[in-house]
This record gives C-alpha cells, sequence and structure tokens, in this order.
C-alpha cells in the first residue's frame, strides 16, 4: 500500500522516467542513434518509438477513466500506432525528436 495520494506517486514516476529516457538518449552516440532496427533487433529509435506510444496510450486509457468513459482496448493499439505514430517515427531521425 502507498504511504501516499496515488497521483503525486504516478507523476512522480513519469518525470523520473521521462527523465531516465532523456539521459539514455543524450548518451547515444550518432551511430546509436542513427542505427535501423530488425523485428529481432531492436534500434534505440525503436525502443523510444515502442515506449513514447504505449506512454501515449496509457494517458488516452487513464484521462478515459477519470471522464468515466470506457477505455480504448488493447485492440485499439496497432491502428492507432499506425495512424497516429507511424509517419511521425519513419520521417524523423532520433536526434530531431
Amino acid at each position: 500500500m502507498l504511504s501516499r495520494p496515488l497521483k503525486p506517486a504516478l507523476l512522480d514516476l513519469l518525470n523520473f522516467t521521462q527523465a531516465t529516457q532523456q539521459t539514455l538518449i543524450a548518451e547515444l552516440n550518432e551511430t546509436e542513434r542513427e542505427a535501423p532496427g530488425t523485428s529481432v533487433h531492436w534500434s534505440a529509435r525503436d525502443h523510444v518509438a515502442h515506449l513514447t506510444f504505449w506512454k501515449h496510450h496509457l494517458s488516452r486509457h487513464l484521462g478515459a477513466l477519470c471522464r468515466s468513459e470506457t477505455p480504448p482496448s488493447k485492440g485499439d493499439a496497432p491502428a492507432y500506432l499506425i495512424d497516429t505514430w507511424g509517419t511521425y517515427i519513419c520521417d524523423f531521425p532520433l536526434a530531431e525528436k
């Protein structure tokens, strides 16, 4: 059980993970930032895209719950990923994000 309210704990966790991700990206050299990935061996850019999508999906889920709406299902994720992030992720190198 948490010793403090959930919302501040979640916000602290989100801020920590965002700062950690930014630090990891900043520490990549140019070769690591620009390396292409495969379906078996993801690149740094693939990981960032994956984490970004799921953070966005979770925020949509939490927002729907706060509005007493039915949250989007996991089944909505692939189409939403392609529609929203596909072009964005493919068109820009990691260094420009």
